[in-house]
């Protein structure tokens, strides 16, 4: 079978439509399932090219493993977005979230690094695919600091010791402990300085509230005693 595509206008709504049409019949073969074009939302493009929409290279930064990407497509020049001049909530796209670009997400694997695993999470079903989200500063996997050491159980866990002195030690623990399950909310970032390989991740925890804490020590009974 030979078809072509047909570009037609809707006398009603003044929107144009591209069908495939069977050449030797003229029916169409796709309706309802066809591309529609409506013009008229134009008019609020930028009078600095004409109000045109042109075929651009578009950059963006996937929700979902948060790598760069790019397509082309059909758009008009950029303008701000600071009011709300033309918007129209039943047809408009905001990309980022439209919201800052904070995702909720639901982790799903610890690697005892400084990075966890999670998947995006509505509130109820998980979506999409694993990726990575880097830890907060404030609960990474340090290697030592001025005087002490570290040797890490997991994520959650971790020995200090002194350089000074090798005997004196102390177990440390994650306040706020990363558990499979939670939900955390992550940000793209331009560099977190988490590698998995030689891979960047883009993602980032933003729960600056966790942190390496001792155990508090136990009460002396005679002191504590009323």
């Amino acid at each position: 079978m030979s078809r072509r595509l047909q570009v037609y206008r809707d006398a009603e709504t003044g929107t144009l439509g591209i069908v495939w049409i069977d050449v030797a019949t003229g029916d169409v073969l796709d309706k309802p399932a066809q591309i529609l074009l409506s013009v008229s939302d134009l008019e609020n493009a930028p009078e600095s090219e004409g109000g045109h929409a042109k075929l651009r290279r578009v950059h963006y930064t996937d929700g979902s493993d948060g790598t760069k990407k790019r397509v082309y497509a059909m758009f008009t020049a950029a303008e701000s977005d600071a009011t709300s001049d033309g918007h129209d909530a039943g047809s408009d796209i905001h990309l980022g979230g439209g919201s800052g670009g904070a995702i909720m997400c639901q982790i799903t694997n610890l690697y005892s690094a400084n990075y966890i695993g999670v998947k995006r999470f509505d509130g109820t079903y998980q979506t999409g695919g694993v990726f990575y989200v880097a830890k907060s500063f404030p609960a990474r996997l340090a290697e030592s600091v001025t005087g002490y050491s570290y040797t890490y159980a997991n994520d959650n866990q971790r020995t200090s010791v002194s350089v000074m002195d090798p005997t004196d030690t102390e177990e440390q623990f994650m306040t706020q402990p990363f558990g499979i399950g939670e939900i955390v909310f992550a940000i793209p970032v331009d560099h977190s300085g988490v590698f998995v390989g030689a891979v960047e991740v883009k993602w980032l925890e933003i729960n600056t509230e966790r942190e390496w804490t001792a155990p508090l020590p136990t009460p002396d009974p005679v002191l504590s005693s009323t």
